[in-house]
């Protein structure tokens, strides 16, 4: 049994750059959800358009294989949920999207800094390296960095957001100001209140069944203390414009489209 550490070879760049892609992907994932509710048209349109391109092949006019049948039969079933849930969007006015995506957005925001935070305190640790070199990482070692950026993510700081107070104090380091310039004019007050906001109607959406413990401003909507959350496809965007702003100081623009 090999018991030597494993390692991994990685480029700091590419750690920020696939974390700048999986939070793009996260944004592009509710427009496209927002799209194919719109275009839904009933079961039969839905299981004949999955079916023409995922088994192009069957006739229903012959008798299909049992492996056929059974994959028909599966659509089908999905078909229904779909119709289920698309009623269920519709019928709440698209609130279920618009809270689904908060959270998610708030998730892949959270991991992209983090992402970033890991490669600089990686670098920190071999200052002559820049963030393209190839470096070889054991486990053990990219392991407890990250435990290092959870616990740093989690400190708080009563009279500053989290968000704020993390990207201020390890994300604007003299090393990172020489790979990333633009982290030097931070982003103003509305940016990271809208952060914060959006944290905070992320932990009710969490924690607190759906409901607001308290009242928050969330760009032109207001959420009142006891109402359960209710967004707009306006309010998510302001969030995700901030988001993006924020990101966008380490480069994370080459990956975003304009939502």
């Amino acid at each position: 049994m090999d018991d030597r550490p494993t390692q991994e070879q990685v480029t700091l760049e590419f750690v920020i750059e696939q974390a700048h892609l999986q939070f793009a992907k996260t944004l592009l994932s509710t427009r496209t959800k927002v799209l194919l509710i719109g275009g839904f048209k009933d079961e039969a349109t839905a299981v004949k358009a999955y079916l023409s391109r995922s088994r192009p092949g069957i006739d229903g006019r012959r008798k299909l294989s049992v492996e056929d049948e059974h994959h028909v039969r599966a659509v089908e079933t999905y078909a229904v949920s779909a119709r289920q849930y698309i009623d269920w969007i519709r019928e709440d006015g698209g609130h279920p999207i618009w809270r689904e995506a908060l959270v998610g957005y708030c998730v892949a925001f959270e991991n992209c800094l983090k992402a970033v935070a890991l490669a600089l305190y990686l670098l920190d640790e071999s200052p002559d390296l820049g963030l393209s070199s190839q470096i070889l990482v054991p486990s053990s070692r990219l392991s407890a960095a990250r435990r290092v950026v959870s616990k740093r993510w989690q400190q708080d700081e009563a009279d500053i957001p989290r968000v704020q107070r993390f990207f201020e104090t390890y994300l604007t380091t003299d090393q990172a100001k020489l790979f990333y310039p633009r982290i030097s004019k931070l982003p103003p007050d509305s940016v990271w209140e809208i952060c914060a906001s959006a944290f905070q109607v992320r932990n009710a959406l969490v924690h607190n069944l759906g409901f607001m413990p308290q009242t928050v401003q969330l760009g032109e909507i207001t959420l009142h203390a006891s109402w359960q959350v209710e967004l707009t496809q306006a309010a998510l965007k302001s969030v995700a414009d901030a988001f993006e702003e924020v990101l966008c100081a380490f480069g994370a623009d080459r990956f975003l489209l304009d939502l």
